[in-house]
């Protein structure tokens, strides 16, 4: 009996099974790039708000803007374009129009954090489509061997039957190795993305509440 290797793995499942794998290696690398980003917005929005609060008490909104002149991160970035929008509208004297301003407002928040979604969202859709495509293409890998199998019927030896047979199940297996891991993560980062965004609507709730009384 031949120990399996993943040499034996390659030659059995030919050119298919070899492209898969190259997929799987590119998804692993995004994967672990996501998790290092991820990784670093943890608690982001409560560090950004510990930061701030006293600053916002103080009313130095410039301070706070010249710090966040480069945001570093999502949270970063939806305090920038809040305080740049309260800034400008306390410069044009539009008055004590809470309506009005709550108005801008929102939609200056709800505007920066969807400015924010293609940072969050990035490598999500490659591995949608890997965890989609993939078992497809294992499938599509599968039927070839039975082809080639049906083809030798009859006129080759077994282990031409056995090659056959092996390519079809390697090709299979290829397509789930990269479908699995692919899927889960994109259903792990979809829900990082959408917490992460309802923390950064708590954040610019809490900055609309501080901001209305300070004005």
């Amino acid at each position: 009996m031949n120990a399996f290797s993943p040499a034996m793995f390659l030659q059995a499942g030919g050119p298919l099974v070899i492209f898969l794998l190259l997929c799987f290696v590119v998804a692993l690398a995004m994967i672990a790039e996501r998790l290092r980003f991820f990784q670093s917005l943890k608690s982001d929005s409560e560090q950004v708000w510990a930061e701030i609060q006293s600053d916002l008490l103080a009313k130095k909104y410039d301070w706070i803007l010249q710090k966040y002149a480069q945001p570093t991160s999502p949270a970063r970035f939806v305090v920038q374009q809040i305080l740049l929008f309260h800034t400008d509208w306390q410069k044009s004297g539009s008055g004590n129009d809470f309506g009005a301003w709550k108005e801008f407002f929102d939609e200056t928040g709800a505007r920066s954090i969807q400015q924010q979604l293609p940072q969050l969202e990035r490598f999500l859709n490659y591995l949608a489509t890997m965890g989609a495509v993939a078992p497809f293409l294992g499938l599509l890998g599968t039927v070839f061997g039975i082809i080639r199998s049906f083809l030798n019927l009859g006129e080759a030896s077994m282990s031409d039957l056995n090659a056959g047979i092996a390519e079809a199940l390697v090709a299979t297996a290829a397509g789930l190795i990269v479908a699995i891991p692919s899927s889960a993560a994109y259903n792990y980062f979809r829900k990082r993305i959408d917490s992460t965004q309802s923390e950064l609507e708590i954040l610019a709730v809490r900055l609309k509440e501080q901001l209305w009384k300070q004005r």
